[in-house]
């Protein structure tokens, strides 16, 4: 495969990552567990070691897809997107069912999450800790599911 330039080529191997890294076991692990939480606790554990695994390389799509406003951007977004939906799912039946409280925003939790777990991934290699998706998975959970509770 032949690339025009150093951009067309991350675009390609951004692609390529998306799809195998992210999007098919996203989509393997929505598809095994029918329960929502469940999945969200898979999801986040897959990502966590994903992104401990490729911080680098995910860390360089995000820097290149946030800042210009050109295909490359659009091209992330979709992605990115396509990546999230899963979370937005989860979280939105979760709401659905009356496991989490109705009047929280679903996308807000979605991005809470997805943030805190870059927030710790980077934090942790920064610091040249290792990255514990288990630990980190439970306590981030936990404490976001204490505080989305329905009241009663």
């Amino acid at each position: 495969m032949h690339f025009e330039n150093k951009l067309g080529l991350l675009a390609g191997v951004m692609d390529a990552f998306y799809a195998k890294r992210l999007l098919a076991p996203a989509a393997a692990i929505a598809a095994a567990a029918p329960d929502p939480r469940a999945r969200l606790v898979a999801l986040l554990r897959d990502y966590v070691r994903t992104l401990g695994a490729d911080w680098r390389l995910i860390r360089a799509f995000g820097q290149r897809g946030r800042l210009y406003d050109d295909a490359f951007h659009e091209r992330f977004k979709a992605n990115n997107r396509a990546f999230t939906r899963v979370y937005l799912d989860a979280v939105t039946e979760l709401r659905d069912v009356g496991a989490i409280r109705a009047d929280i925003e679903p996308r807000l939790v979605r991005d809470a999450i997805l943030g805190a777990a870059e927030h710790y991934v980077a934090s942790r290699l920064g610091a040249g800790l290792a990255v514990e998706p288990d630990a980190f998975t439970h306590q981030l959970l936990a404490m976001i599911f204490s505080g989305l509770e329905p009241r009663r």
